[in-house]
């Protein structure tokens, strides 16, 4: 499920839910939040395509293609899932 909290304005002091997102991101790859801000919003899309019952697969290329660019460069398949895994764990209860 997702978090009942949004993301947090870009004033607004990340919550501990959004903290910990923040962190299993940049173990990832530090440059995923780059813009903190972009990265929680990437999150709440990515809890959307969970609650929608979207397979294992489709989910980590969804999360691959959103949080891929820019300073992030490309992902892996692998980061992808990864990054699944972490929104699930923290923000997407």
């Amino acid at each position: 499920m997702r978090s009942t909290a949004p993301a947090a304005p870009a004033d607004a002091a990340p919550t501990a839910e959004q903290t910990a997102l923040l962190g299993k991101l940049r173990a990832i790859k530090p440059e995923l939040v780059a813009k903190e801000d972009r990265a929680l919003r990437r999150a709440d899309s990515v809890c959307d395509d969970v609650r929608a019952g979207k397979d294992a697969a489709t989910l980590a290329k969804n999360a691959n293609f959103r949080y891929s660019g820019g300073t992030a460069g490309q992902l892996t398949n692998a980061q992808g899932a990864q990054i699944v895994d972490a929104v699930q764990a923290t923000i997407c209860k």
